[in-house]
C-alpha cells in the first residue's frame, strides 16, 4: 500500500537550447544518486537525444538506473509538443522501496505522470503519489504471453492500443518469482545504445504502435494479434520452472531453494539435485521429502520420482541412511530402496554402511528386482559371501548378475570369499564366475591363481 503523502523526484529532461545535449533541466527535490546511477542517467539522456532526432511519436519507458531504482518517463519530440518547441521528457525517479510497494508495477504511475508540455514547471516540485492510483485500461480475456520467460515485442494495430496492451501484458505476467526479471520496458524500438546503456538488454518488453520502425536483429519474440484480437504466440514456462514448482508443491518444505531466473537454463537433473541437497540441510526432512517426491504427479511426476530416488541414493551412499527407521523403510518400500542402490556406481559402499538385518531384508527381494543384473547384484553377492555365506539366495543372485550386461564389477565375484561360499554344490556356477572374471580387462595370472585356489576351497566345503 502506498503510504500517505508519498512523493517522487520529478524531472524535466531535454536540451536547454536547440542542438544542445540533453540534460536535467529541473528537478525537485534534487535526486540523490550513486555514481553508477548518475552515470546511467547521463547515458539515458544521450540515448534520448538521439531518439529525438528520429521524429518518432511520443513514447513511454521504464529504464533501470541500478540498485533497484528506475526512471519512468514520457518523452516527445519538439514537433509533437508544439510549434517551435524543443524535445523534452517528464520523468520520475522511482527508488527500490517504492517499486516494491507497487509490486514492481511502475506503469501504474503513468496516469499521474503528465506528458511533456514544453515548460519546465513539472520539475519544480515533487510528484505527489495518491494512496490509491487511478486504474489503467486493460484488455480483457488475454492469456499470459510468457513475458517472464522470453523478451517480447508486441505490435498493436492502433496507437490507442499501446497503453492498454502494455498494462495488460505487465499485469498478467507471472509467476512472480520469474516476473521479477522484468525491470524495463518501452513503447519504442528506436532508443539507441549509449555508453554501457543498451535498451535491448534493459527493456524486456516493447509495445509499439502501427508505423513504428524496428531495427533488424532485435532480440525479441514478436507477438502479433490473431483474428480474435489475442496476441500470439504464447510462451509456456520451461521445464526447469515446472520442476521447481512441482518440487515446492510436493514437499512444501520451508527449506525450499528460492527460484532465480538463471535456473531457467539449468538442466533439470542438476536443478533437482540442488533442490534436494538444499532441502536435505535439515535431516528431519529426509523421509517426508523422499515420500513427497516419489508421489509426484502431473507432467513432472517422472522427474520428481527420479529426484526422490537420487536423493535416497545419496543418503544410502553417505551413511547407509542410518536415520531411516524400519517403519520408514517399509513405508518407502523395498523396491524403492533397491532402485536407489541400483542407481549408485558403487552400491557396495552403501551396503557396507547399512545394518546387517536391513541388508538381508533388501536381499530377500533382490532376485526379482532388475538391479540384480548390474553392479548391485555383484555388491550383494560379495556382502553375502562375507556376512552370510550360506544364504540360499547367493547362487541365484550371482546367476542373474552373470546374465546381465558385462562390467568391471563382475571381477569382484571371482574372489576367494565368493567362490568359497558357493561351495561344492555350485561348482559349475563357480567356473562361470571364474571365466567371467578372467575376461575382465583387469584380470592377470595372479587373479587366475586366486580363483583356482578359491575353487579348491569351495570344493572342500
Amino acid at each position: 500500500m502506498i503510504p500517505p503523502l508519498a512523493s517522487l523526484t520529478a524531472l524535466v529532461l531535454g536540451p536547454a537550447v536547440p542542438d544542445a545535449p540533453w540534460q536535467m533541466l529541473t528537478a525537485s527535490p534534487a535526486p540523490v544518486l550513486t555514481i553508477a546511477q548518475a552515470r546511467r542517467l547521463d547515458e539515458i539522456l544521450a540515448s534520448l537525444a538521439h531518439w529525438a532526432d528520429s521524429g518518432e511519436a511520443p513514447i513511454m519507458a521504464l529504464l533501470p538506473l541500478g540498485d533497484g531504482a528506475a526512471l519512468l518517463l514520457r518523452a516527445a519530440g519538439g514537433g509533437a509538443i508544439g510549434p517551435g518547441a524543443l524535445p523534452q521528457a517528464h520523468g520520475v525517479i522511482i527508488p527500490a522501496d517504492m517499486l516494491a510497494t507497487i509490486d514492481g508495477r511502475a506503469e501504474r504511475l503513468l496516469p499521474v505522470l503528465p506528458a511533456p508540455d514544453g515548460s519546465r514547471n513539472f520539475g519544480r516540485s515533487p510528484l505527489l503519489i495518491p494512496p490509491v492510483l487511478p486504474p489503467l485500461p486493460l484488455r480483457q480475456g488475454w492469456e499470459d504471453i510468457g513475458l517472464a520467460w522470453r523478451n517480447r515485442i508486441v505490435i498493436v494495430p492502433e496507437m490507442a492500443d499501446v497503453l492498454p496492451t502494455l498494462a495488460t501484458v505487465l499485469s498478467g505476467t507471472g509467476p512472480p518469482e520469474q516476473a521479477a526479471r522484468i525491470t524495463g520496458w518501452a513503447t519504442t524500438a528506436l532508443l539507441p545504445p549509449a555508453g554501457e546503456f543498451d535498451p535491448w538488454d534493459e527493456c524486456q518488453l516493447l509495445v509499439i504502435g502501427p508505423g513504428r520502425r524496428m531495427p533488424h536483429g532485435m532480440p525479441y519474440l514478436p507477438a502479433r494479434f490473431n483474428m480474435l484480437g489475442e496476441p500470439e504466440p504464447v510462451i509456456t514456462p520451461p521445464a526447469a520452472w515446472r520442476v521447481w514448482a512441482a518440487f515446492r508443491e510436493a514437499t512444501g518444505t520451508a527449506a525450499m531453494l528460492p527460484w532465480h531466473p538463471d535456473m531457467t537454463i539449468e538442466p533439470v537433473p542438476a536443478l533437482l539435485a540442488r533442490l534436494a541437497d538444499h532441502a536435505d540441510a535439515d535431516r528431519s526432512h529426509r523421509t517426508p521429502l523422499v515420500r513427497a517426491l516419489l508421489a509426484g504427479r502431473g507432467r513432472q511426476g517422472a522427474d520428481l520420482k527420479v529426484a526422490g530416488i537420487n536423493l535416497l541414493a545419496g543418503w544410502l551412499e553417505q551413511d547407509g541412511a542410518a536415520d531411516l527407521a524400519d517403519d520408514d523403510c517399509e513405508g518407502l518400500g523395498r523396491a524403492t530402496l533397491l532402485a536407489a542402490l541400483a542407481s549408485l556406481d558403487a552400491p557396495g559402499q552403501a551396503l557396507a554402511r547399512m545394518t546387517a538385518p536391513r541388508v538381508l531384508w533388501l536381499i530377500d527381494g533382490l532376485a526379482d528386482h532388475p538391479g540384480v543384473t548390474g553392479p548391485l547384484g555383484s555388491a550383494a553377492a560379495v556382502w553375502l559371501a562375507s556376512h552370510a555365506p550360506d544364504h540360499a539366495a547367493l547362487p541365484a543372485i550371482i546367476t542373474a548378475r552373470l546374465q546381465g550386461p558385462p562390467g568391471l564389477d563382475v571381477a569382484r565375484l571371482a574372489t576367494v570369499p565368493v567362490l568359497a561360499a558357493l561351495g561344492r554344490g555350485n561348482a559349475a556356477l563357480a567356473l562361470q564366475v571364474t571365466a567371467a572374471g578372467l575376461r575382465q580387462p583387469t584380470a592377470n595370472m595372479a587373479a587366475l591363481a586366486t580363483t583356482l585356489a578359491a575353487l579348491r576351497l569351495g570344493a572342500e566345503r
